[in-house]
């Protein structure tokens, strides 16, 4: 009898340390946590509170293990680009319905923008970013956070512009100026924005006709301006021509007078010459005098004084006249 109760003894001590070493094999598999990479992690511990108040934080590296007793929590973030997109259109952005940013012109006249934000938590302030927002996780903070920062600023920067400059000429600067005022606004809460970009602006129907009647009258305006330059640019390239033309002909009636000047130097030297050039040109056909208006007459090939010239004549043989023989005739 003794010895069946020390087995049922031993049996039951058996029994009991499997269940506890199972117990404690669970508990410690649940309280080990691993973060896995690509995130980070930040134990909070509310046993340990600070100075503030506030519990204590330590920063968790991707991959590192960490005991999570009872009194802590391990809180982890993707450390991935985020992005918050908020459009008009329903198909694009994060929210069903209109989720553009509406904001008043310097006038009062309402706009719409179209806009996206890029960004991603400060893993070296993954502590502080807790205890600003504790028990949130990314999808809280890009829709609470992000989202409230980046409305404020661009209804802020929309009313020192008019909706005209939003739409159109100063729509890069205006961009600019809601990215430099949303860059610090954000590193506050320990959130690094990559890029701010705007998409289509929305304007009311009267306002997207003023501006679409003043694009048109803007066009007529460049294209009349274009159309009188050409005119312009036509009349001086007619007088540049008329003045070439006309120092062509200065320059051809220099080179002819100039030409007349050496041709009466050498003529008043030789008298001969323009006889001479008479013969040469003449053909047998063309008249020898030439008769003007007023009935003088003018030897075109004149006979050439040879011996004033310093020719020696050549004698003319004279043609022998031939004999005439009478024929006879008879008497009938």
């Amino acid at each position: 009898m003794n010895r069946r109760s020390n087995s049922l003894g031993y049996v039951l001590v058996a029994i009991v340390v499997v269940m506890v070493v199972c117990v404690l094999t669970g508990l410690l598999s649940g309280m080990v946590n691993r973060v896995d990479p690509g995130r980070v992690g930040v134990l909070i511990d509310y046993a340990k509170g600070s100075s503030s108040g506030k519990p204590s934080i330590e920063p968790v590296a991707p991959g590192q293990w960490k005991i999570v007793w009872v009194t802590q929590r391990l809180a982890e973030y993707d450390m991935s680009q985020q992005s918050l997109i908020m459009v008009r259109s329903e198909a694009e952005g994060q929210v069903i319905g209109d989720d553009s940013i509406a904001c008043r012109d310097i006038t009062g006249v309402s706009v719409n923008i179209d806009a996206t934000v890029l960004w991603r938590i400060d893993t070296t302030n993954v502590g502080p970013l807790y205890l600003l927002y504790p028990d949130k996780d990314l999808a809280n903070i890009g829709q609470e956070v992000v989202r409230r920062i980046t409305r404020e600023k661009v209804a802020n920067i929309c009313g020192v512009y008019g909706y005209a400059d939003i739409y159109g000429a100063k729509r890069i600067e205006f961009g600019q100026q809601v990215a430099e005022a949303l860059l610090p606004a954000l590193q506050e809460t320990y959130i690094i924005m990559a890029e701010f970009s705007m998409g289509e602006i929305w304007l009311q129907p009267d306002q997207q006709k003023a501006i679409t009647a003043k694009s048109v009258a803007e066009q007529a305006a460049q294209q009349a301006a274009f159309l009188a330059q050409q005119r312009k640019n036509e009349a001086a390239a007619a007088v540049a021509q008329a003045e070439g033309d006309k120092k062509v002909k200065i320059l051809q009636a220099q080179a002819q007078a100039e030409a007349i000047r050496i041709i009466n130097e050498q003529l008043s030297n030789s008298p001969y010459y323009i006889k001479y050039v008479y013969a040469s040109s003449w053909n047998g056909v063309l008249p020898t005098t030439l008769v003007l208006a007023n009935g003088q007459e003018f030897p075109l090939i004149g006979t050439l004084d040879l011996q004033e010239a310093g020719a020696t004549p050549i004698p003319v043989i004279p043609t022998p006249t031939p004999t005439v023989v009478p024929t006879p005739t008879s008497t009938p």
